[in-house]
């Protein structure tokens, strides 16, 4: 759908007056195909394996990189430490990831998948690489490359956003 035929649907719709449009604004279809995507994982396998959406994505970095700290977790997975954290606790608690001290540096704790964590990281992950290659399946080579070079491009610059820093605009206020 093209922008002048959005805004043509939307002609006369409360919507022509909020700030942030969910038909024009590209975060929010971001966030949509986003949640797209993990309905699947949460139909099929949240409930049968107790698992949240935030673990499997912690699930998902450790088999790829084991033995890193949890704030690494939360720079690769692009979540906050509070939610990486909780994950993170359920995870060790339902015996998926252990936490050891680095050798190197004692003041650090490293995680890694158990082989019950990768076990069920390995039954879920052909489904989920699946999930993808059906997605991609819908662009040529062409249109996947740019892709990724754009998610790349938005995801460095998102990544100078500071957790703690004020977004432009007019500043935060409680209703």
């Amino acid at each position: 759908m093209t922008r002048q035929s959005r805004q043509k649907r939307l002609s006369g719709r409360a919507a022509d007056a909020t700030p942030l449009n969910i038909d024009d604004s590209l975060i929010f279809r971001l966030l949509r195909l986003v949640n797209l995507t993990a309905k699947p994982f949460v139909t099929h396998f949240a409930g049968l394996h107790d698992l949240t959406i935030n673990e499997w994505r912690i699930m998902i970095v450790l088999a790829n990189r084991p033995d890193i700290a949890a704030h690494e977790l939360c720079d690769l997975v692009g979540l906050d430490k509070m939610s990486v954290s909780r994950a993170v606790r359920r995870l060790v608690a339902h015996q998926r990831v252990t936490r050891t001290t680095d050798s190197l540096d004692r003041r650090r704790s490293l995680l890694r998948l158990t082989p019950a964590g990768m076990k069920t990281f390995m039954g879920i992950a052909p489904t989920a690489s699946e999930r993808e290659r059906d997605l991609l399946a819908s662009l040529d080579d062409r249109e996947r490359d740019a892709l990724a070079r754009l998610i790349d491009k938005l995801s460095k610059q998102a990544e100078t956003w500071s957790d703690d820093s004020e977004p432009q605009g007019a500043p935060l206020q409680k209703p």
